[in-house]
């Protein structure tokens, strides 16, 4: 008999009072409207664990015909003043650490309209060198293929420390 009496009781705490149920909310973020080329190039999710670190860069096909992409995406690093940052990006896992994903040779794919692919970037937070600043980086210029335009990428939070390496995987269908 409690338990009849309680969830009633539950629900109408929850709702006000009222009687009646409200849906859920759920939040909700805006969307970015798709550039005039197609190809939205944007910031994806990252991981950090002991130091080593790793950012996707997701290429969004949100146009009406499909992208081929082979090989890896031209990555440029930028200081908060817009200004490129003193790093060595290199192809595959680029001396960071033995990561094979990184190492893997391209293959040629193809991106759907509605679909995405995903490169990574690979680097180490770490201070190797007290008497040089160490270097961050809050932003990035992204050309996914050559001939394509370069894109900024605002957020992408790299902490090189004073390591400046960086490792850039090849493009793979997420």
């Amino acid at each position: 008999m409690a338990l009849v009496v309680l969830l009633p009781l539950t629900a109408a705490c929850e709702d006000g009072g009222t009687g009646s149920a409200r849906p859920p909310v759920r939040e909700t973020r805006p969307q970015p409207t798709c550039p005039p080329s197609g190809v939205l190039v944007r910031k994806g999710t990252s991981d950090a664990a002991m130091g080593l670190r790793t950012l996707d860069i997701d290429l969004v096909n949100c146009g009406a015909t499909p992208v081929t992409l082979n090989g890896h995406p031209r990555i440029s690093l930028l200081d908060a003043a817009g200004k490129p940052v003193p790093a060595t990006i290199r192809k595959g896992s680029g001396g960071v650490s033995a990561v094979e994903a990184f190492d893997r040779p391209p293959a040629a794919l193809t991106v759907r309209p509605g679909g995405t692919a995903t490169a990574s970037i690979l680097w180490r937070n770490l201070v190797t060198d007290g008497t040089r600043p160490a270097v961050t980086a809050p932003s990035a210029t992204v050309v996914p293929k050559p001939g394509m335009p370069a894109v900024r990428v605002d957020g992408v939070a790299v902490d090189l420390g004073t390591t400046t390496r960086v490792g850039v995987s090849p493009w793979r269908l997420r």
